[in-house]
């Protein structure tokens, strides 16, 4: 939470409810949601835990700030390896023509569509955070070549 203390902070949505842990220690915080079922939502959380320091806009473009930095953190997810591995028998039954079926659609959407957000996975953090990237948003959108070494235990 040090992070956020006394922080303009902007939370990316897909009714992501982070901006209620940050919220009362940040300066200023700002969701960006581009659903209005999430926006009414979250509009809600706000009315109820009274934050007048939390603002709800609906494209990122409506945020105006100069800098914004990703930072990283390492995770040791549980069972992670299990999530596109076949399943063989399962209580007697022979999938294996599932898996083959399976195994084929991910090789052909796999690139596309990532099912599993990482967040949907029991683990934990095993180091601290890192800077990732700095954004100078003064500047036009360009390409950025960065090179850094991963903090891990």
């Amino acid at each position: 939470m040090q992070i956020c203390e006394d922080r303009k902070v902007v939370v990316l949505g897909e009714g992501s409810v982070l901006f209620l842990i940050v919220a009362p220690v940040s300066s200023a915080v700002t969701v960006v949601d581009s659903n209005p079922h999430f926006r009414d939502i979250i509009s809600k959380y706000i009315s109820y835990y009274n934050f007048k320091n939390v603002n709800v806009v609906e494209n990122v473009a409506d945020v105006s700030t100069e800098s914004a930095v990703l930072y990283g953190i390492c995770e040791k997810f549980d069972h992670l390896q299990n999530t596109a591995a076949p399943v063989g028998i399962v209580n007697g039954f022979d999938l294996s023509l599932f898996d083959d079926i399976s195994q084929k659609a991910r090789q052909a959407t796999d690139a596309l569509v990532d099912i599993h957000p990482l967040w949907e996975y029991e683990g934990v953090v095993s180091g601290k955070k890192f800077e990732v990237l700095r954004f100078d948003l003064r500047q036009e959108p360009h390409d950025v070549e960065v090179n850094f070494e991963v903090p891990c235990r």
